[in-house]
């Protein structure tokens, strides 16, 4: 029987290389393109002083949301197979790019921010006490600004590692009501981003909000709601019909 034996090479040796990874973003195939992101990532994974640097500029000239949706993968592909003591070298270094258009409307989409949330989240947890204050702030910024950390904090309570996890609880407890009050947040966007998290807390850490069921409960209740300025009048041939719909506001 033939044994596999696995070989490393230094693919930063090879800069050409990545120039020609970071042109398939723009291929006509979607498949290749999210190739390319996925093999850019994990290039800079390997060799992070390199690559990365590339691959954040390319992410904050991005003119379209196609491109910008490519790079955040990429990026997520970094800050998600990197080791732990590497991720603690780069959480500053990944932070800043995450933030860098939250007043555009890019961050309306919902890819975009899912992508961005579930970066967000998992810096968070490899930092709390670095993240947790920052993403605290934010809860009154625009309602961008809040929809992104109401995603990003259903992030934190999915993520696995256990480590990680018991760090994040201790520092999250006392706010984490902060959090889920974006349930009452003027945006329907937020509102309903934040029931997810809320959701995600109930089934992965449910004693951090067993004590602040009393507060939250009210807020859930009320989108439980039938709401009739959600709600549009659509027509489909001969027959109209009630759409209940989300308004990005």
């Amino acid at each position: 029987m033939s044994s596999l034996v696995l070989t490393h090479s230094d693919l930063s040796v090879n800069t050409d290389l990545f120039q020609s990874i970071l042109r398939y973003l723009g291929h006509g195939s979607e498949e290749v393109r999210s190739a390319a992101a996925f093999a850019a990532g994990n290039m800079a994974v390997g060799a992070p002083d390199d690559f990365l640097p590339v691959l954040i500029h390319q992410l904050e000239g991005a003119q379209d949301e196609s491109s910008r949706l490519l790079l955040l993968h990429a990026l997520k592909e970094v800050i998600l197979h990197s080791s732990d003591p590497q991720l603690d070298k780069l959480t500053d270094i990944l932070w800043r790019p995450l933030f860098s258009d939250l007043n555009s409307d890019a961050v309306s989409d919902d890819g975009v921010r899912n992508v961005k949330a579930a970066c967000i989240g998992k810096l968070t947890v490899a930092a709390p006490g670095r993240f947790l204050p920052q993403l605290q702030e934010m809860l009154q910024g625009t309602s961008q600004q809040r929809a992104l950390v109401a995603a990003a904090i259903r992030y934190t309570f999915i993520d696995s590692t256990k480590d990680a996890n018991s760090r994040t609880d201790e520092l999250i407890a006392p706010i984490v009501g902060d959090f889920l009050s974006l349930m009452k947040d003027e945006s329907v966007v937020v509102r309903r981003l934040a029931v997810a998290a809320l959701n995600a807390a109930a089934q992965s850490r449910p004693y951090l909000i067993s004590d602040k069921l009393s507060l939250l409960q009210p807020y859930l209740y009320q989108e439980t709601e039938v709401k009739k300025s959600l709600q549009r009048e659509v027509t489909m041939g001969p027959w109209k019909g009630e759409l209940i719909g989300l308004d990005e506001n």
